[in-house]
């Protein structure tokens, strides 16, 4: 590293710096570093990794309070705008590389999210005007295909196959197909079960996330021998697009850990 002033402040104006503090006698360190850089190497359009060894650089971790370590933040216009500590899994650091990067069309597609979570339906040809517009922003075609999920579930899988394969995509497609799954359900498949299913469908088209975590659910206590799978895949996919502070998702997350056991 040349000058963090160089290669961490000025250049946090061209594109978001993330620098991970680290050193070679940390075992956490070792898992992460190569998470990061993969994802860096992944997403080298979006952001810049900068890796400081505090052993070298103790300056800099004295500077910057590094505590404990790994220790990791994003600079943006020369601020830290976000930062974490740990070895995160890849899931979780690209979550917060989504929610941290700053993008000012960002405030805009927000708003077309949040109409997501009310009523999926209308919240399509808007969306796909934003992704017209914004060919380039992945967070657009990821809203569009989760607007799309409830009741095209195909169309939202062939957005899904359009975007750059990465840890993000794959897991959201494995949330899609289990979503898919469960509206595809035919009434006859099982006379106990399928009738339930069946109603977790048609809560998911209608956007009733507490009437089909509920028959999730109930599908899940009815036989756990021929349709758990399906439920139980659906019900963290519908846990996922909630989000874990979401009231439904905090409601019923009880209810479902118990009728796993």
């Amino acid at each position: 590293m040349n000058s963090f002033q160089q290669d961490v402040i000025e250049k946090s104006f061209e594109k978001p710096v993330v620098v991970d503090f680290w050193a070679a006698w940390c075992g956490p360190c070792r898992v992460l570093g190569p998470v990061i850089e993969g994802i860096a190497a992944e997403q080298s359009d979006r952001w810049e990794l900068v890796k400081v060894d505090t052993e070298a650089h103790q300056d800099i971790a004295q500077q910057y309070k590094i505590m404990s370590i790994p220790a990791v933040k994003m600079f943006s216009q020369g601020k830290i705008v976000a930062e974490f500590t740990g070895a995160l899994p890849k899931s979780q650091i690209l979550k917060w590389l989504d929610e941290s990067i700053p993008d000012p069309r960002k405030s805009a597609l927000n708003a077309l999210v949040a109409q997501v979570y009310v009523d999926p339906s209308s919240a399509i040809a808007p969306l796909e005007a934003y992704c017209q517009e914004n060919e380039d922003l992945a967070d657009a075609w990821y809203a569009l295909a989760q607007a799309l999920i409830w009741s095209q579930p195909d169309r939202a899988l062939e957005v899904l196959n359009k975007l750059p394969v990465d840890g993000r995509l794959l897991e959201k497609k494995q949330q899609f197909e289990a979503i898919q799954a469960v509206l595809n359900t035919q009434e006859g498949e099982d006379a106990t079960q399928g009738p339930v299913l069946v109603k977790a469908a048609q809560n998911l088209h209608s956007a009733n996330w507490a009437g089909a975590i509920e028959a999730l659910i109930e599908s899940i206590s009815l036989n756990k021998g021929w349709g758990e799978a399906r439920a139980r895949k659906a019900a963290v996919a519908l846990f996922a697009f909630l989000g874990p502070r979401h009231p439904i998702a905090m409601k019923y997350h009880r209810r479902f850990s118990s009728a796993l056991n």
